[in-house]
This record gives C-alpha cells, sequence and structure tokens, in this order.
C-alpha cells in the first residue's frame, strides 16, 4: 500500500510539471504570434 502511495505521489507530480510546461508553451506560442502580427504591420 504503502509504494503504491508513492508511486500515485510521483505521478501526480510529474502530471503537475508536464501541465505548467504545456503552459508555458501556449504562453509562448501567444507571444509569438502577437510578433508576427506587429511585423505584419510594417
Amino acid at each position: 500500500m504503502k509504494k503504491d502511495c508513492e508511486m500515485k505521489k510521483k505521478k501526480l507530480a510529474i502530471g503537475k510539471k508536464i501541465k505548467k510546461n504545456n503552459k508555458k508553451r501556449k504562453r509562448k506560442k501567444k507571444r509569438e504570434k502577437k510578433e508576427n502580427g506587429k511585423n505584419r504591420e510594417k
């Protein structure tokens, strides 16, 4: 039981890390789109 609990905690931690990275990646894409729009205006 104890080992199973530890495994779940590790999986949760990894899942949270992945979610955080996905958020950062999405923000980067948005920023790139904004910059591309500015370049088009020039």
